[in-house]
């Protein structure tokens, strides 16, 4: 899946340095308790949360395989979340300043008028894209939910596939995710703007 690599510099960054060779049927909930609440005074609630679930499918995995019988820290419970905003996005009178930013600006265009999410463009063929597109998700690509959809082509996606010409077999540019990202980033900095590439997917859906 396209979160394998968040998952992974989850376990090498954060929770290797904190429980290093602990024995998983060793762990303490005082101890995980302890790093939780350690971990709060640094990063966000949200961010804690997802480090805790990250350790509790390590765990859970383990339970699975009878590596262990049983989850010794079952009784941990993720933060809870006080704060509660609404995801960022882009007003129509913004997007055509990302779009002039740069060659990428056809990318961020798509993006805007079909709500992917990054993994699904840069795995988007240009053969699922019909009357509308279809999103796939396929053993090497897998999406999020790992299940197809539908999106219809709204004239904002048209304009973009109209700019978007190429032989391959994929739509967008071939790049690592963190690259689109980093481009995305930077454009949107040229333009004045905050927000992410994910930033895109909200804007589709308030557009909506």
């Amino acid at each position: 899946p396209d979160s394998t690599y968040r998952v992974q510099q989850i376990i090498d960054d954060h929770l290797t340095p904190e429980f290093g060779l602990t024995p998983l049927n060793l762990l303490k909930v005082e101890k995980v308790d302890e790093w939780k609440n350690k971990r709060r005074f640094v990063v966000a609630d949200q961010t804690v949360e997802k480090e805790l679930r990250v350790l509790f499918a390590v765990i859970n995995r383990a339970v699975e395989l009878k590596v262990i019988t049983d989850n010794p820290i079952s009784a941990v419970k993720p933060p809870k979340i006080l704060d509660s905003k609404p995801h960022h996005w882009y007003r129509a009178h913004e997007l055509p300043r990302l779009y002039e930013q740069s060659e990428y600006g056809p990318v961020w265009r798509f993006l805007a008028n079909t709500g992917l999410r990054r993994g699904e463009g840069l795995h988007l063929r240009r053969l699922w894209i019909t009357d509308a597109v279809r999103i796939q998700s396929t053993g090497e690509e897998r999406t999020k939910a790992g299940e197809w959809r539908k999106i219809p082509l709204v004239d904002g996606a048209r304009e973009a596939l109209a700019l978007l010409q190429g032989s391959g077999p994929y739509l967008l540019p071939r790049m690592a995710p963190e690259s689109l990202s980093r481009a995305f980033a930077r454009d949107a900095d040229r333009a004045g703007l905050d927000g992410s590439l994910h930033s895109l997917r909200h804007t589709y859906i308030c557009h909506l």
